[in-house]
Parts: C-alpha cells; structure tokens; sequence
C-alpha cells in the first residue's frame, strides 16, 4: 500500500486510512481484518541555522548558536581591529553574563541583543550589515577577519583565552567621546583603540 499526503509548510498534518486485509480461499476472497491507521506529520519547516562558512543572518538571531551571536559581536565591532583586541571585546561582552539583572539576561543572545548595547546590531549602523552576512563583501581581509573572530568567540565561551580587560563590561573607542558612564574611577585597561571600564 502507498499513501501520499499533501500538506503545506510550517503545519501540524493528521489523515485516517482505512486498510482492509483480505485472503483467498480456494476460489474467493475473504474480507479478515479492517485497521483504521492514523497518520500524523509535522511538516514545519526546518530552520537553517547559521555556521561560520555560512553565517547569512535568518532573519531570526535566535537561529544563531552562542558562538555565532559572539563572532556576530566581534565582528561588527572590532573587525579591523587585531586579534587582542578583538579578544579583550568579546570578554567585555562575556563579563556581562555574570550581571543577568543589570545586562538582559545570563546569555550571549540576551547580552548582546539588550537594546542600545552594540552599535553594529542598530537598525542603520553602517556596521549592521556586516553582522546579517559577514561574508558580504568576498574581500579576503574580510575573510580572514571573520574566520578569527568565530575562532575567538569559541575561544572566549570556553576560556581557552585569558579576559585581558580585568573584568570590564563597557568600552569605547578612543576616537569618539566619552559617553556618560565612562569615568575616570572605572576605568581599566586600555587596548589598541578601545578603552575598558568595569561599571558597577
């Protein structure tokens, strides 16, 4: 017996088939048996979740393992940055897990995707569109830089590299202003271009 069932995407299916079972006798058939068999399907479709030879945003950054929302982080704001550097801001956002209250929430997602946090994830940042497809523009520096910056996510998650920013939670580039939480007496450590702080 063959069963087709047409459903459509993101469905939930149930269809009943009627089997009669039969069985010959000399020079007839003899109806033995009727099973009612219900099919149930879950055809909804399947997610693509991002990798790093593969990172195209979904649409949806809950698609996004921690260390891609990570690498996303990184490599929105410290691409062109070395690999120190990039290092000391991936810990400044891990720091932020320890502060759940204060920060959004306990994860990677939570911290990162709290509003107004990381410029690169703005609606409108000339950065956002390196954080939807890193690989957007084929260029091999690019590349590079987003293969480093997923290495060091890892890296960072599983503390495979010391936090160099003895324990700051903010920064900020040297080139812009100092925003309002960025005093004196929070002051950590300075890295390449960037300025850490541990607010309380």
């Amino acid at each position: 017996m063959e069963l087709s069932v047409a459903t459509s995407a993101d469905s939930l299916s149930k269809h009943n088939a009627e089997v009669f079972v039969s069985e010959r006798r000399l020079i007839f058939w003899k109806r033995t048996a009727k099973f009612l068999i219900t099919l149930e399907a879950d055809v909804r479709t399947n997610k693509r979740e991002p990798t790093q030879e593969n990172p195209l945003w979904t649409g949806d950054f809950s698609d996004d393992s921690a260390q891609m929302i990570l690498a996303r982080a990184i490599f929105g704001e410290a691409r062109g940055t070395k690999d120190d550097e990039r290092v000391a801001v991936a810990w400044s956002i891990r720091n932020r897990l320890g502060r759940p209250r204060r920060f959004g929430g306990g994860t990677y997602h939570a911290v990162i995707l709290k509003p107004k946090q990381y410029s690169a994830f703005l609606e409108g940042d000339h950065n956002r569109l390196f954080v939807e497809n890193p690989l957007h523009t084929r260029n091999s520096l690019d590349l590079r830089a987003w293969d480093e910056c997923y290495a060091i996510a890892g890296k960072v998650i599983l503390s495979e590299l010391k936090d160099p920013t003895l324990g700051s939670d903010h920064y900020h580039d040297k080139s812009i202003p100092p925003p309002k939480w960025a005093k004196q007496e929070y002051f950590k450590v300075r890295i390449g271009p960037f300025l850490f702080y541990a607010v309380p």
